[in-house]
């Protein structure tokens, strides 16, 4: 019999821009005594959790997530920053989620904020990048200092955003609303935290899970087995991906 050896896993895109606020930055949300406690964990956060996951996946290849969270930024005030971090790291594909902080200033439309957003996806667009968006995670009502009754209409925005600018779109807030994260009882979205905004670890990790398979399934290159002839067969040629 013939032993046939096929290439690793390989991506078409290899340096990955994570663009957003405190969601992206990584703050995760957690009770501590009789105090909830907010703390920068760039470890925990999705970008890092998805540079692991590619990293184990495609082993031969060097590929970058680039964290470019800043915490209490909105959309509206992003375009400078986010024009700066494209010439910084020429990314292949920016992974986009703000508008979180938008929705939560007194007289902010979820109009305008989608429209801050269209203006971020065309200055990636301009830059030669992927833009894949990302809708925002669920707020519980007693969220503090945030309209939690503006998440869904401005995800629904979102949605048909990406529809109409043909980019790619992540639902973030459907992957966490659904997860499977642990919690006290009683509480819903387990996945996020303690403030009712910011998510647990868990959390994050089911996010960079999200844009994990995204991104295969966008840029995983096939694997092309060579023609193995059959005797009185003719040939058989395979094509494999990584599973």
């Amino acid at each position: 019999f013939d032993t046939v050896v096929l290439s690793a896993p390989q991506l078409s895109v290899t340096k990955i821009l994570a663009f957003g606020d405190s969601l992206t930055a990584g703050v995760v949300s957690q009770q501590y005594i009789d105090a909830i406690r907010l703390a920068l964990e760039t470890q925990n956060s999705y970008p890092i959790k998805l540079q692991a996951r590619l990293a184990q996946a495609y082993r031969t290849q060097t590929i970058s997530v680039v964290n470019e969270g800043l915490s209490g930024e909105k959309a509206s005030e992003a375009a400078s920053r986010l024009q700066s971090a494209l010439s910084t790291h020429d990314p292949d594909v920016v992974l986009l989620m703000e508008g979180t902080n938008d929705l939560g200033t007194p007289g902010v439309s979820v109009s305008a904020t989608v429209s801050s957003m269209e203006t971020l996806v065309g200055l990636i667009e301009s830059a030669g990048a992927d833009a894949i968006l990302a809708t925002v995670p669920p707020i519980r009502p007693y969220g503090e200092g945030e309209n939690a009754a503006l998440v869904d209409p401005y995800n629904t925005n979102l949605r048909s955003l990406a529809t109409r600018r043909g980019v790619s779109l992540v639902d973030v807030h459907t992957v966490v609303k659904n997860g499977n994260c642990s919690a006290s009882s009683n509480v819903s979205t387990p996945c996020v935290g303690q403030d009712n905004i910011h998510l647990t670890r868990e959390g994050y990790a089911l996010v960079a899970e999200a844009f994990f398979d995204r991104i295969v399934t966008l840029y995983d290159s096939p694997v092309a087995a060579p023609t193995v002839g059959l005797s009185g067969r003719g040939s058989v040629s395979r094509m494999l991906r990584k599973d």
